[in-house]
């Protein structure tokens, strides 16, 4: 059928429902007439079933209608409706898939985030690393000079196997040259000689200590004086002694960095330790004579 026939068949259809709607408003219901009661009723009735036949008559000519309508219509109409059709679905699935891509998006930023933030803190594990490390081979380096120290200490004080003449003497020396050097570059490094003499003085101060605990134990058995003439040779014998070398190993240092600032201070806050673990020792005893000679004058 073509377009100018299913317009035709459009006004004709058109036509049947008007001519039917005026049927069905000519078939009212009449007027209640007391009167006439009975009779009413019976018309009622017979009126109403008219209309009831009237109407599915009516749905079934719909119906028939439609379904011609659905056969004769131009396959363009029939293409466009499923199209309709999978066009909505589509949108359906559409939509569904925004949503997916919506939430593929917030998992993508809350991981991309994550991943900034674990990438940040592994470039300041690594540059804290680099850095650990760097101080590490510094201080290996450093450390190299006070290990020398030592092990020049021992083959000095091994006298009797160390040859002047030998190779190992030169390699010495050598080593002492480069440590001084260091020591020069490095004034900072005056606090290892710094801590030398002070665990030397207080060895000393122990030392001198320990000896007077023991004389006054021993002169105390015996009944006996004499302790202050031990205890002066303590004070100006053994701890003398072993100041005068710290005297000297000073005396040396100061040849080489006297103009060192760092020396100048570090020599000083020597000397201040001297002066006060000595008056430390001599304290009590001179309180100790000076009691005992105000007693003897009283």
């Amino acid at each position: 059928m073509d377009f100018r026939n299913f317009m035709e068949f459009e006004q004709l259809h058109l036509k049947t429902v008007e001519l039917l709607a005026g049927k069905v408003g000519e078939c009212g219901l009449p007027a209640f007439d007391t009167e006439h009661e009975n009779q009413g009723t019976e018309k009622s009735l017979e009126d109403g079933l008219l209309a009831d036949c009237l109407a599915t008559a009516l749905r079934d000519a719909r119906s028939i209608e439609m379904d011609l309508i659905e056969k004769q219509e131009a396959p363009e109409i029939g293409a466009l409706r499923a199209n309709m059709q999978r066009l909505n679905l589509l949108k359906e699935r559409m939509e569904t898939v925004n949503k997916v891509l919506v939430e593929l998006r917030t998992s993508y930023d809350s991981v991309t985030a994550r991943t900034s933030s674990l990438h940040n803190a592994c470039e300041r594990a690594l540059a804290a690393q680099t850095a650990l490390s760097s101080g590490a081979e510094q201080i290996k380096a450093n450390l190299y000079f006070f290990k020398q120290a030592d092990f020049i200490i021992k083959k000095l004080s091994n006298t009797g196997k160390l040859l002047v003449t030998g190779q190992a003497f030169a390699a010495i020396l050598a080593s002492i040259d480069e440590c001084l050097t260091f020591l020069r570059q490095h004034p900072e490094a005056m606090t290892w000689i710094r801590i030398g003499v002070l665990a030397d003085l207080d060895a000393s101060m122990e030392d001198v200590r320990a000896r007077q605990s023991e004389l006054q134990v021993d002169y105390a058995k015996l009944g006996r004086v004499g302790a202050d003439e031990d205890t002066f040779n303590l004070l100006y014998g053994v701890f003398a002694s072993r100041a005068n070398s710290i005297k000297t190993s000073l005396a040396v240092a100061e040849q080489r960095f006297a103009k060192l600032p760092e020396f100048q201070s570090m020599l000083a806050e020597c000397q201040t330790a001297y002066f006060t673990k000595r008056r430390e020792l001599l304290d009590p005893i001179i309180q100790a004579t000076l009691a005992r000679l105000a007693k003897h004058i009283a």
